[in-house]
């Protein structure tokens, strides 16, 4: 949709204007319009919006399994590219508003819609809507584009003072009739969306907004004034879509000019997200919008994203670093990690329009779309990735079809351990990186579905991608209980007091327990349906999220400390709670306290008055044992810092404290260090030190099995034993033992001298 003018990097250069609708036959349409115009649609007459409307509750794209989209609608064969789940599509405003004049419109093949007192004629293009429901069978996110144009009949729906022909899109009216006549429009789209059965996941408002002379025009150059005129028309598409909806997103779209004002021909996105979300809150607070970005290369067709200098500039332009002029691939993060910090992860990020030019070859290409691809992949706050498969000419032929590139997007992301080492194996040598945790943030850490999602009316609990079967039994959501079978929400069977049945009894919101038709009070039950252990209070209401001492006799003075979840489940296993971990026995769900081993050497120690989970240093019987500050295992064969300064444990418990000290070996840096006794065991550096142990040819004292025993050696500056030729080439040491040269000897068949005091070289 925007490209740059490639010489010129801050330019993009216009695309190729679009195709205006193809007007339908009117002896195919007289007799269908005209019995339309016998009778006026009155907005929220045409279907049912709010709670009661068909649209959906589902958020499309947390359902979503892949990334992978294209733009168009019915444009491509969707399981094309290894099964692409998400779609896009343009559509011009003004293109769907027709003037009272309008010929169709004065022959009454357009059907009045009236909206507050006021009569609109719109036509939309019978692809539309049968292309969205299409799209939504299939499982695919559909994103809307809502451009406006100049159109010399509907020139009312531009904004007052941005009404300049000579650009391609422009800021919607807001005011007065014209903006009227916008949310008459949002409105019909809602409409129709109900009478179709169709659903929009996305509304994109404008196209790279943040760039108000060239694809968004505003009027003006001024930042705040540009970004107070789009939000008031962005609030009121928004407005419409909530009367309709929770769950469609909303979305302001930016280019990749991060920090970039495109050299005074537009705004910076990151100054402009914090204007225009002022803006929003001063209209309404908590407004969730999200962001529609468009991730090319800084320099649309140098497509070696990776590299340091961008071609034709002395400069970084896509550094890894907050001031980076643009965002692509290369540091994605940079701008997401800014947005969730600054505004919050509910504002999700929508990679709807990136392309990669195949002006530098087909493996640059490739290389690119695949680097981009996981970039947004193992990033936690994107949620598409649409791409243009399309040709600008000049240098922007991004056409991936029968191309390397297009290989890439069909193997990537589709589970297939093959095809993933094919492509590491293919681009990874193009990029010059080793692997792809060296060049992407979180690289392998896909973040799953988890949590409760709406699947057409029915909550489904998922863990890891997959509906949690292992769960059966109550869950809570916003206060509301309800009843999950294998992680699906079923209908219960309840009893009824004095029926003599044992069972769940629901009052409202309410649950209790019947034992033969009586309500349980201050008592334990086992629910066989969920498996699970439930505690009932003295008013019979079940305890959740709460500790409870449960007696084990009559006097009430023994017994087990148990917890219940909010779903009331007894918890059992870890457990994070006011800000501390706790353990609960996998069988009885009793508190865990003192000492726990868990198998795989993996030692806990839980306080024994509360039952948190202790780390780092703890006093235990009179002895000192450390434990990792964030895991909480008590440490074996592991450094600990304190003050800054390094002491090793084992089982737990400082070594190096007992005679001189002791020499140990680390296998994590594969080096040998001392622990001087006289600084409590702490890792000696820059130090001499004289050890009785083996110390090979240059040792002092022959031991009884005829070895040679003694040595000095030194640590370096990090602690390790240093092996070989000193830095400065003055001292040499054995390679196995460490020991200090001295007198005569042979070194790689060479023959040196050393100080037999000094063990400096002659």
């Amino acid at each position: 949709m925007k490209i740059r003018d490639c010489p010129q990097f801050y330019r993009r250069k216009k695309m190729r204007a679009k195709k205006r609708f193809k007007r339908l036959s009117i002896l195919v349409l007289s007799t269908i319009l005209f019995c339309l115009s016998l009778f006026t649609v009155s907005a929220r007459d045409a279907g049912v919006p709010g709670p009661e409307g068909r649209y959906p509750s589902v958020d499309a794209f947390a359902n979503a399994t892949s990334l992978k989209g294209m733009q168009g609608v019915n444009k491509y064969t969707w399981d094309n590219f290894g099964g692409l789940q998400h779609g896009l599509q343009n559509l011009r405003i003004d293109e769907c508003i027709l003037s009272s004049d309008h010929e169709w419109v004065q022959k009454g093949y357009i059907a009045p819609y009236e909206y507050e007192g006021e009569v609109f004629y719109f036509y939309f293009p019978d692809w539309l809507f049968s292309g969205i429901k299409e799209l939504n069978d299939k499982g695919i996110t559909f994103s809307l584009v809502l451009l406006l144009g100049w159109n010399d009949s509907v020139s009312y729906l531009i904004d007052e003072g941005s009404r300049v022909q000579g650009y391609n899109y422009y800021a919607p009216a807001t005011t007065g009739y014209g903006g009227k006549a916008m949310r008459a429009f949002y409105t019909r789209i809602m409409d129709y969306c109900e009478e179709w059965e169709c659903h929009i996941d996305n509304f994109i408002l404008g196209n790279e907004v943040n760039m108000p002379n060239q694809w968004h025009y505003s009027g003006s150059s001024d930042p705040a004034a540009c970004a107070t005129k789009y939000a008031d028309a962005f609030y009121d598409m928004y407005s419409v879509v909530r009367q309709y909806t929770d769950v469609s997103r909303c979305s302001i779209s930016i280019d990749h000019s991060w920090n970039n004002n495109d050299e005074g021909r537009g705004i910076a996105a990151r100054e402009y997200l914090h204007l225009f979300n002022d803006r929003l809150e001063q209209l309404q607070s908590g407004v969730d919008w999200c962001v529609s970005a468009h991730l090319y290369p800084a320099v649309l067709y140098e497509t070696d994203i990776w590299a340091y200098l961008g071609h034709d500039y002395p400069f970084e332009l896509n550094p890894k670093s907050d001031d980076a002029k643009i965002i692509d691939g290369n540091n994605l993060y940079v701008m997401t990690n800014y947005i969730r910090d600054n505004f919050g992860e509910q504002h999700r990020v929508m990679l709807t329009e990136q392309g990669f030019s195949n002006y530098m070859g087909a493996e640059y290409q490739a290389a690119a779309l695949a680097y981009s691809y996981y970039a947004a992949m193992y990033d936690p706050m994107v949620d598409c990735f649409i791409i243009v498969n399309a040709n600008h000419g000049d240098k922007l032929n991004f056409i991936i079809d029968d191309t390397l590139a297009g290989e890439v997007y069909a193997k990537i992301d589709n589970g297939n351990a093959e095809d993933a080492a094919w492509i590491d194996s293919t681009i990874l040598p193009i990029i010059g990186a080793s692997s792809w945790e060296d060049i992407v943030p979180n690289y392998g850490k896909k973040v799953s579905k988890n949590g409760l999602y709406d699947e057409n009316g029915v909550r489904c609990l998922y863990k890891d991608g997959q509906i949690n079967t292992d769960y059966t039994g109550w869950y809570t959501d916003n206060g509301e209980k309800f009843w999950l079978e294998k992680g699906v929400e079923t209908e219960v069977t309840y009893a009824q007091p004095g029926s003599g049945e044992s069972g769940w009894y629901r009052e409202g919101n309410t649950l209790y327990w019947l034992d033969a038709g009586v309500i349980a009070r201050d008592k334990e039950v086992h629910d066989p349906a969920s498996d699970a252990w439930y505690w009932f209070d003295a008013d019979g209401t079940m305890a959740t999220g709460k500790d409870a001492f449960i007696p084990t006799n009559a006097e009430r003075t023994e017994g087990k400390w148990v917890r219940y979840d909010e779903n009331g489940c007894m918890v059992k296993g870890e457990d994070y709670q006011n800000g501390g971990w706790y353990r609960f026995d996998q069988i009885t769900g009793e508190m865990i306290k003192g000492w726990f081993d868990a198998g795989e050497g993996k030692i806990y120690y839980y306080d024994l008055q509360w039952g948190t989970m202790v780390h780092g240093l703890k006093d235990i019987d009179g002895t000192t044992y450390a434990f990792n500050d964030s895991t909480g295992i008590m440490l074996d064969c592991e450094w600990y810092e304190i003050d800054g300064e390094k002491y090793w444990y084992e089982s737990g418990v400082r070594q190096g404290l007992e005679g001189r000290g002791k020499e140990i070996y680390d296998p994590a840096s594969d080096a040998w260090y001392w622990l001087d006794s006289i600084d409590d065991g702490k890792m000696a550096v820059s130090k001499d030190v004289y050890q009785e142990s083996l110390a090979g040819q240059w040792g002092d004292i022959q031991g009884e099995d005829g070895q040679l025993y003694g040595k000095w050696v030194r640590y370096d500056e990090n602690g390790h034993m240093i092996k070989g030729w000193s830095a400065d080439g003055r001292y040499y040491f054995d390679v196995v033992y460490g020991t200090m040269a001295k007198g005569e000897a042979v070194i790689d068949g060479v023959t040196y001298t050393f100080d037999l005091t000094t063990g400096i070289r002659q």
